[in-house]
């Protein structure tokens, strides 16, 4: 599905824009039709280079298209001048390949600040071997505005016709009012899908409560067909990371498909596992939270303990889950936010987090009232959450510890901000799993301790 759509564009090239519909032909239209540059078409004969300048002009022109009304960037078309504008006028081609590819991901990634949506294509010429167009797709960011990293502060700039310019304080000053606005909207969507989503829970004692919301909402069409083939697929897919928890139903509700544990086909209430997830890319995750019980008579009064363990696995499977219902079933796009927080059916119980990793029931943090868990918050790319590796390990480590940050706990110990998993809070058993998923997802496992 297109992460943008141009009626314009997608006239001059004679097909969508998307990666499995584009083709060399398409491209060749451009200097077929002799297309002139415009505000939402931008032509470049070679590849970006290496060079401080070339990579602040590579975000640049993405940050202009993304700050404007989006639109397509091509690499490997020349153009004369005519009537002062820029016409397609040869297709020199540029060298395609996964490193350039991931070069320019990279530099993007690190030089634009919000992340934007965007999509690079690569195009090959039938003709020409290792030769073709890349297309660079970006549609107009609701996070707008987008800014160039140069030395210590941004810059902001703009399509004007075919050229660039840069926002003026006022026009920032505007922008971020607008960008606040979009915030808040996002906040009540989430507020509004979680209240959703509690409805249909079971009244078990603790659950951890997670909610996404894309910048780019998506589109999915519901009917017996698709949500056959979506439910003989969750039905197959583990709930968390690791763990070996399955989804028991699959069943649809108003624009939404709901998942949840609960095995009694009759019960109307989910419980162990929970999702709701819109056909817009938002959705919510919960999980009960398993509460490390007290080993004596003398600990019945005790604050409920909820496992620092089960936080972190369940931000961690939680994101991944939403991230990849909104970006790869919905096509939502650009960047998300998300809110975790623990809610306890019983308002009278205060809970605290703890573990029992050495035989004991260990207290960490301070003991909070059940009426004042509070969310965290954390915005990042849905490309970060949606694929195994560090940045999504890094976004689950920092959402976690905002999590427990009410519990007067600094961050949360079985993650670092940097994507690594630290070895020494993990049990036994589940150490052992953690590490070849780790393996796998090229995650690095460190034996450093909290706070070295």
């Amino acid at each position: 599905m297109a992460i943008f759509r141009s009626r314009r564009l997608e006239d001059i090239l004679g097909t969508q824009l998307e990666a499995d519909a584009i083709t060399y032909a398409h491209v060749e239209r451009l200097k077929a039709g002799q297309i002139p540059e415009a505000t939402d078409l931008d032509f470049k004969k070679t590849l970006y280079g290496n060079s401080s300048t070339d990579k602040r002009d590579l975000c640049g022109d993405v940050a202009a298209q993304a700050n404007t009304r989006g639109g397509l960037i091509v690499l490997g078309v020349d153009e004369i001048k005519q009537d002062g504008l820029g016409v397609a006028s040869d297709i020199p081609g540029v060298a395609l390949s996964e490193n350039e590819t991931s070069r320019m991901l990279n530099i993007l990634r690190t030089g634009l600040a919000p992340f934007p949506a965007y999509e690079i294509v690569p195009v090959p010429d039938p003709a020409r071997p290792g030769l073709g167009c890349y297309l660079i797709i970006v549609p107009r960011s609701p996070r707008y505005p987008i800014g160039v990293a140069i030395n210590d502060g941004y810059r902001y700039p703009f399509r004007n016709g075919a050229t660039i310019g840069y926002l003026s304080e006022p026009d920032i000053e505007t922008a971020y009012r607008a960008r606040w606005a979009a915030a808040v909207a996002q906040k009540e969507r989430a507020e509004q899908i979680e209240r959703e989503a509690a409805q249909r829970r079971g009244p078990s004692d603790i659950w951890l409560v997670m909610s996404l919301v894309p910048d780019i909402p998506g589109a999915l069409t519901i009917d017996n067909s698709a949500y056959q083939a979506y439910r003989e697929e969750q039905l197959q897919t583990p709930t968390l990371i690791v763990g070996g928890s399955q989804w028991a139903r699959v069943l649809v509700g108003p624009r939404r498909y709901r998942l949840d544990g609960t095995w009694d086909l009759s019960e109307r209430l989910a419980n162990s596992f929970q999702a709701e997830l819109h056909t817009d890319g938002a959705g919510v995750f919960a999980a009960q939270a398993p509460i490390i019980h007290p080993q004596s008579e003398l600990q019945r009064q005790d604050p409920d303990m909820v496992s620092d363990e089960a936080i972190a696995i369940d931000i961690l499977s939680g994101l991944r889950l939403l991230a990849r219902h909104a970006r790869d079933v919905t096509a939502a796009a650009g960047g998300a936010t998300v809110r975790a927080y623990l809610h306890h059916i019983d308002h009278s119980r205060p809970v605290r987090v703890g573990h029992s990793r050495h035989g004991n029931r260990i207290q960490i943090g301070q003991i909070v009232p059940a009426g004042e868990l509070l969310p965290a918050e954390v915005a990042a790319p849905l490309d970060d959450l949606a694929d195994d590796g560090p940045p999504l390990v890094s976004a689950a480590g920092i959402l976690a510890s905002g999590l427990v940050q009410v519990f007067s706990m600094a961050e949360i110990a079985q993650f670092t901000a940097q994507g690594e998993i630290r070895k020494g809070y993990w049990s036994r058993g589940r150490l052992e799993a953690v590490q070849v998923w780790a393996a796998q997802a090229g995650v690095a496992v460190t034996n450093a301790a909290v706070g070295s």
